[in-house]
């Protein structure tokens, strides 16, 4: 179904209609109705669900013991509510209502946060989310004076967060912050109860239902790219979205609309996003969680799409949802535990048994392009934590939001490691892969000012393909970089990359790699060997003669709160190792071949401007 310009007025008489329909104190009526709830608990008996649930009791039993602690950490607590009022709507049992109960008891008593309408807005709008959901979930299983001291703390509190975000906030449309904000006031207003007189036609929550959607609306236009690609990074659009989400899901519900109407009518540009977030993410492991995503923007490594990819099996239209459900198992299916904060239910809600599930490579995933960030996603293929991906990014624009010194550069992950990386959550240029004019550079902080451009992209069957492109973050002149990727069998090998760096003054070629690689400097370049044995191997042009030096970098810079290190596997690394390689008159040649663990030496030999590895050869256009 497609909208026009009647799409606002449509709109606000699908919010109308509803507005009439509705009844108060009906719960649960977020994400799923009453008469509904018989068929989603007899689901949850069934593979795989049953298996999913009893990970998520066994996770959520775990985290209830911050209700015994002397001061217990906010978040934890209002994730808790959430988590187990969802817990109490699939299994009934009265355990979870009183844990549920518990924890909103400790969020609605918060002095901090909760009771401080000018406090952190983050904080606060998280604290109502849970609220929410504990409300909409844990109902049944209160007492009617327990129903409605949270229904009054849903209000007071929606009213605070619509009014302010507090001192210390970015009001930007664009920023995440504005999602959050608006996503929990649209949220708490499809949940929040009003005494409805005989006749009326109107509550006050349809007052905010019409604010906060048409805010949305504007947000979401200006946080994200023309295909989706949001301008903040990956890990921003999860974290956003865990609140415009369940907004946009609340909404699509009580409007009665059919999978990807809501896409379609309130935000078209991003009916491709979670086609970016399938091609760039990876099911590595790491703490526990299976998600590990390019680290653009200051951003960290860390995402867990399935909780996008969840939403998205209701959100998107029908026809990407064989692909976006192959792409959401691939993640929830190696999760070790469930999310701590209260992600996962969409999977539970969403993930339909009778959906097919395709390999999205047959859909043409395997690469993606957002013009506006300038970005191009090279991936050899959809089958598990061990498939290559290789990301470029010019970024061409940046928003009034989260945004860090990624101008023209890349980063690489394969066999399951995380190769190429860049600094994590900081403006700092010290742990970014780039080319710089002096080992001094990199010690600088990058301008937002210094954007990149996409000069020319081609994708290949394959999932390779080449990507130009120029600008500098770092202080270099006239900086272009010229890539061609190669997946072919006829390689020998996981992969070749053949880049060339071409500048006035770039001195040195700065690539980070975590801490956990072992670097050997050899006669050619160097081999980085992984914990599992799998080996990436630079390799220079002869025409520029090898000098290499290495020093350890702090990932994430000076950046201390949100800054989690390198998560990788089972532990957390706070280092990345700085490989700073000469260039000659600012220019550089080299290749990349990525090996799996014991494979024979590559074979490979430079002709010119070609590269030769296996029966494959590689030329820059």
């Amino acid at each position: 179904m497609k909208f026009t310009l009647l799409t606002p007025f449509l709109f606000l008489f699908c919010l109308l209609l509803h507005s009439i329909a509705a009844a108060p104190f009906e719960h649960p009526r977020l994400f799923i109705d009453q008469s509904e709830i018989p068929a989603f608990q007899a689901k949850l008996q069934t593979e795989p669900y049953s298996t999913w649930l009893e990970r998520m009791v066994k996770t959520v039993d775990t985290e209830k013991e911050v209700l015994n602690t002397e001061d217990p950490y906010i978040y934890d607590v209002a994730y808790l509510a959430g988590n187990a009022g969802f817990l109490y709507l699939c299994t009934e049992d009265s355990k979870w209502s009183d844990v549920a109960w518990k924890a909103c008891v400790i969020v609605m008593e918060n002095e901090e946060f909760t009771l401080d309408p000018y406090s952190f807005g983050l904080t606060r709008a998280a604290n109502l989310k849970a609220l929410t959901l504990a409300y909409d979930f844990a109902y049944h299983g209160w007492t009617r004076e327990q129903q409605e001291r949270v229904n009054a703390a849903i209000y007071a509190l929606m009213n605070n967060v619509s009014a302010t975000m507090g001192y210390v906030a970015n009001y930007s449309t664009a920023s995440n912050w504005m999602g959050v904000r608006w996503g929990s006031v649209m949220l708490a207003s499809y949940a929040v109860d009003f005494e409805k007189a005989e006749g009326q036609r109107r509550t006050p929550a349809q007052a905010y239902q019409w604010d906060s959607i048409n805010r949305l609306r504007t947000h979401i236009k200006e946080n994200a790219f023309s295909n989706g690609w949001n301008g903040e990074s990956l890990g921003y659009f999860n974290y956003n979205w865990s609140f415009v989400g369940p907004a946009m899901l609340a909404f699509h519900h009580h409007s009665n609309m059919q999978p990807g109407e809501v896409i379609d009518m309130l935000m078209p540009h991003m009916e491709n996003a979670l086609h970016g977030v399938a091609t760039a993410a990876l099911p590595i492991l790491a703490g526990g969680s299976a998600g590990m995503k390019p680290d653009l923007s200051d951003d960290n490594l860390n995402m867990y799409a399935s909780h996008l990819l969840g939403m998205g099996l209701e959100l998107y239209p029908e026809e990407q949802h064989p692909y976006i459900k192959w792409a959401h198992d691939s993640f929830f299916n190696a999760h070790l535990r469930s999310h701590p904060r209260p992600w996962d239910i969409f999977s539970f809600f969403y993930h339909d048994p009778e959906t097919a599930s395709i390999n999205p490579a047959e859909a043409g995933w395997l690469n993606y392009h957002d013009p506006e960030q300038g970005i191009t996603l090279f991936r050899n293929r959809f089958q598990d934590e061990n498939d290559t991906v290789f990301t470029y990014t010019a970024t061409a624009t940046r928003i009034r939001g989260h945004s860090g010194p990624d101008t023209n550069t890349y980063r690489l992950f394969g066999l399951g490691v995380p190769w190429i990386i860049g600094g994590g959550r900081t403006s700092e240029l010290a742990a970014q892969t780039n080319l710089f004019p002096s080992y001094e550079a990199t010690k600088q902080r990058g301008s937002k000012k210094h954007l990149g451009v996409l000069h020319d992209f081609e994708f290949l069957e394959s999932g390779g393909g080449f990507a130009h492109g120029s600008g500098s973050i770092t202080g270099v002149t006239n900086h272009h970089r010229k890539m061609q990727v190669a997946f072919d069998e006829t390689l020998g090998v996981e992969a070749a990359i053949l880049i060339q760096e071409k500048s006035d003054d770039g001195a040195l070629l700065r690539i980070c790699t975590p801490e956990f690689i072992e670097f050997v400097e050899n006669e050619n370049g160097f081999t980085l060997t992984a914990l599992n044995g799998a080996q990436l191997h630079y390799i220079t042009h002869s025409d520029y003669p090898f000098s290499v030096n290495t020093s350890k970098v702090r990932y994430g810079g000076a950046t201390v709160r949100h800054n989690p290190g390198i998560r990788y596997l089972d532990g957390a690394y706070g280092e990345s190792i700085a490989i700073d390689i000469s260039t000659k008159d600012g220019d550089l040649k080299y290749a990349l071949i990525l090996q799996e663990a014991d494979a024979p030496k590559p074979d490979y030999s430079w002709s010119g401007d070609t590269l030769q590895v296996g029966s494959k050869t590689l030329t820059l256009k």
